[in-house]
């Protein structure tokens, strides 16, 4: 995933890549969310602080590829938003 050059694949499966940035979103947020809700007992203040600390770790991400050689997708971005923003929520109903 942030290797330098990816391999070439085929354009048919463009959608793969944005399933990979979901999920491994929405696991980070999971974890994530999971880790503060446990330490920081609001609820609330911990679903905003995952969701805002993992969309900006993936603005950044997009941001810096472009320094690597590789294109930054606004695509992306809103995959990683929409893991975070799942993860967190599913995190809420494991406490």
């Amino acid at each position: 995933m942030l290797v330098p050059s990816p391999p070439k694949i085929p354009s048919n499966f463009n959608m793969i890549d944005k399933v990979e940035h979901f999920a491994a979103f929405f696991v980070l947020s999971f974890l994530l969310s999971i880790v503060m809700m446990r330490k920081n007992g609001c609820v609330l203040r911990s679903f905003l602080l995952t969701a805002v600390i993992m969309s900006l770790y993936g603005l950044l991400i997009e941001y810096f590829q472009q320094f690597t050689g590789r294109t930054p997708e606004l695509a992306d971005l809103f995959a990683d938003i929409a893991g975070c923003i799942a993860g967190s929520l599913v995190a809420l109903f494991f406490l």
